[in-house]
């Protein structure tokens, strides 16, 4: 069990902004590339991650990193946008001195994990991407009444985060899954309650970003796709 014991090391990206980053277990590079709410010591205890950071550890080197504005990564920044993001996944496989490596992300992570493989298509070896997008959701086909339930909820983004209020948080923490349990939800809201202070002066700013967030540029060769059965668990 050694070797899943995580070592955390910090780095700056193209700006400045220092990002922890976790280093366990052996074998094929695996980075997991952070989603909205991360941490990369409290992960290994969540009811919501443990078991995929353990079992993932297990067979991979497993490299996990903090986004800017969360966990261990710096938490007041002026840039939270989408390049920025994929910035700091360049910073981050740079300072771990990976060559090759796959690039594992959930819900808003494969954005940037396919932007990142997009521009660097030859260091990539797997995409593993679950439950995620690569169109924001108003750069889709989406219906009047999709798009009208996008503006509502990055509303409640810009006027709840950060706030003390529950109710705004428990919207949130009751949509990444059905069947995570009790304690997962109680999690993901404890969670959430504590980073929303250190990112409520960036809520306009994050909202705006996904809203206009879009497919990247070119198209990856000789990709495939494997499709999985649905699991709400860990999203």
């Amino acid at each position: 069990m050694d070797e899943l014991r995580q070592s955390v090391y910090f780095t700056s990206s193209f700006d400045g902004v220092r990002l922890a980053y976790g280093i366990a277990g052996r074998g094929h590079p695996l980075v997991r590339v952070p989603n909205w709410i991360s941490h990369i010591e409290h992960d290994w205890q969540s009811p919501v991650m443990r078991h995929l950071v353990l079992e993932m550890a297990s067979r991979h080197k497993l490299v996990n990193y903090d986004c800017r504005g969360v966990g261990m990564s710096e938490r007041d920044v002026s840039d939270m946008s989408f390049d920025a993001w994929v910035h700091d996944l360049e910073a981050v496989v740079d300072a771990a001195k990976l060559e090759r490596f796959a690039l594992w992300g959930i819900s808003g992570a494969p954005a940037v994990a396919i932007a990142y493989a997009v521009r660097h298509p030859g260091r990539v070896s797997h995409l593993v991407l679950c439950g995620g997008f690569c169109r924001g959701r108003l750069r889709r086909d989406a219906s009047a009444a999709a798009i009208e339930k996008a503006r509502v909820m990055m509303q409640l983004i810009e006027q709840g985060w950060g706030t003390e209020e529950p109710a705004f948080r428990q919207v949130f923490t009751s949509l990444p899954g059905r069947d995570g349990g009790a304690m997962a939800l109680v999690y993901r809201d404890d969670a959430q309650g504590s980073f929303a202070a250190n990112r409520a002066a960036h809520a306009p700013a994050m909202a705006n970003d996904r809203r206009n967030r879009s497919r990247p540029p070119g198209a990856l060769p000789d990709a495939g796709v494997a499709r999985t059965p649905r699991c709400d668990r860990a999203v």
